[in-house]
Formats: C-alpha cells, structure tokens, sequence
C-alpha cells in the first residue's frame, strides 16, 4: 500500500486494504508458492504476523506453506530461533490474547513446519493422554499449554519442550512415566542445535526438568 503524494490517494496494487478489513495474512503474489518459495522463514513469519495481529491465513497462503515446508531445513539455526522467540511473545505485542497465539501455533503444525524445524515436537501428535486429566493429545496439549502460559520467553519455551518426551516414554516402557527426563534431554539439544543464547536455554531446563 502507498500514498501518491501528488494526487494524495492510496495505492493498493495488491488488495491490502481489504485484507486489513477482513483481517486476514495473504502473499502478496499471484502465486503464493513463489512467495514462500523464495524464503522458507516467511513461513514462520506467516504464523507470527496472524498471532499479532489476531488475523486468519488465506487457504492459497496455507497451502503454499504446506508445500515449501521442507525447504525451512536449510534456513539457519539463529533465524529459526528469532523467528521462534518472536512467534512465542507475538499475542503480547498488540494484546491479541490465548486463541490468536494459539491459532499461529497450530498454524504451523498444520503446513508440517514442525516436522522439518522441531522434528520431537512433531512426533507427539496424535499420541494419547488418559481421558480423564487430558482433553487433547500431547502435541494438543503442548500448544494450548504453551499459548496459556504468561508471555515471558522462558516459560513459554519451557512450556512448549516439557512434554516432548513422552513418545519415546511410550515407545520405551509402555507409558509415559520418566518422561520428564527424556524432555530435558530433548530440550537440550534442540536448543543447541538452534543456537539459544546459553543464559535462557539454562533458564529454560530449569523449568522442564
């Protein structure tokens, strides 16, 4: 969108104003997939942007992310985790609130983002929790529990890496018992291979162990 200073009007080439109004994030392209094509970090971004601003993802845009997921594998560590630590504090910035979070999280596990950038989040979906204490599955319960924390950076991550080891609990003894361990061990090296400034990735074990 531009100002003509000269004729004092609004340029909107692309449709941007009624996006704006009908809230809503869509690649400017014609074709979206050349768009995240492009850069597989707007990706995150796309999930950042809609948690800000309490918008939803246009369907064209959503696919087009679901479709260069892969590429986010060849995006650095240090613009993984900015794009992560943003993503984490997004509802605060305009007070978007719990659902807006939320929305951009499940965002992300809905075009396979996980599965390339947080490969151990990814693998708890799906897995069951007993009926009676949980209403989601593991994956489920990680996003709600993580969009209802306070948004402070540490206890948001602390949130989204304390339950990651209860796959491979199951998958060891049959249930989900020690898994607290295992998600320490699995938060830690996630947050090495994502460059975390050493200060908040000892912050953040504190809370997951």
């Amino acid at each position: 969108i531009y100002l003509d200073l000269l004729e004092n009007r609004l340029v909107d080439p692309t449709g941007g104003l009624d996006d704006l109004a009908n809230k809503l994030i869509r690649a400017t392209s014609p074709d979206p997939r050349a768009i995240m094509g492009d850069d597989a970090l707007r990706i995150l971004r796309m999930a950042r942007f809609a948690a800000q601003l309490g918008f939803t993802i246009d369907p064209a845009t959503m696919d087009a992310a679901r479709a260069h997921a892969a590429g986010l594998a060849s995006i650095s560590p240090e613009r993984i985790y900015d794009e992560l630590a943003k993503l984490l504090l997004a509802d605060a910035r305009y007070g978007a609130g719990y659902e807006s979070l939320l929305y951009g999280l499940e965002a992300l596990q809905e075009c396979g983002a996980y599965e390339v950038i947080l490969p151990e989040l990814a693998a708890c979906a799906g897995v069951l929790q007993k009926a009676q204490y949980h209403a989601y599955d593991v994956l489920g319960h990680t996003l709600n529990a993580t969009a209802a924390a306070p948004p402070e950076l540490v206890l948001r991550f602390a949130m989204l890496f304390h339950d990651m080891g209860k796959p491979a609990a199951v998958l060891s003894h049959g249930k989900m018992y020690g898994h607290e361990l295992i998600s320490e061990n699995m938060a830690d090296a996630i947050m090495r291979r994502l460059r975390f400034p050493n200060a908040l990735r000892k912050e953040v074990l504190t809370l997951v162990r």
